[in-house]
């Protein structure tokens, strides 16, 4: 019975609205089916490149549609979010990836290629880069040019439950090293459902992303949205 899983949030609004236009960036705008659609085939590379349930997939990209695919594309792959801001500093970052074991990640070219050594230096063997068209030096690498219709979209069962880790939350390290907060698809499901009632949100609303979705009320406002 869904909704079960946070991806079931998105499936949900696709069936009911599919053409809707459902996120908006500086550059592209994508609609709810169409994001159904690219973020199962994220999920596809990701199972290419061997993330299974649970494991943990660093995801550090600017914010805007490239990131929700990620963010989805994990949950489809049967992975667990763990954004990383590229606003902290290298410390920041090497920590993170080592506190969560985190061997895969997702980024962009011209992100990833300032930062490679940092990754590999905490333990990162595989990467989906979106953007890039040289490799980078990873075990695993996906170089994907963005051309989604030449992807499959069959990503397997991963037979997730709704009381397994789909999020870790870390915290900003403003008194020390951020630390990470676990949080189930029910945590954040029921997080959904209880600030979208109270605040009236409808069909018809808009809502303005200002917030990182690595901090956590950002996190629940793209999930109010979808």
């Amino acid at each position: 019975m869904k909704p079960y899983l946070i991806q079931h949030l998105l499936e949900e609004s696709a069936e009911r609205s599919p053409e809707k236009r459902c996120l908006s960036d500086s550059k592209s705008s994508v609609a709810y089916a169409e994001l159904v659609a690219r973020s199962r085939k994220v999920g596809t590379m990701l199972t290419a490149l061997g993330v299974c349930r649970g494991d943990h997939v660093g995801i550090f990209l600017d914010k805007g549609v490239d990131q929700v695919l990620a963010i989805f594309g994990t949950l489809y792959a049967g992975g667990t979010i763990v954004l990383i801001n590229p606003i902290l500093n290298t410390e920041q970052i090497i920590h993170i990836l080592q506190d969560c074991g985190i061997r895969t990640v997702v980024s962009s070219n011209p992100r990833m290629r300032k930062s490679v050594s940092v990754f590999q230096s905490a333990g990162v063997r595989s990467a989906l880069v979106f953007g890039a068209d040289e490799p980078l030096g990873f075990e695993q690498e996906i170089l994907f040019d963005g051309r989604f219709d030449s992807v499959d979209s069959s990503v397997p069962d991963h037979r997730i439950i709704t009381d397994d880790t789909a999020h870790i939350i870390y915290t900003s390290g403003s008194t020390g090293m951020p630390k990470g907060i676990v949080l189930s698809h029910r945590n954040i499901i029921d997080g959904a459902k209880i600030v979208s009632r109270y605040t009236g949100l409808t069909a018809e609303d808009r809502m303005i992303g200002a917030l990182p979705f690595n901090f956590d009320y950002g996190f629940n406002q793209l999930m109010n949205t979808v």
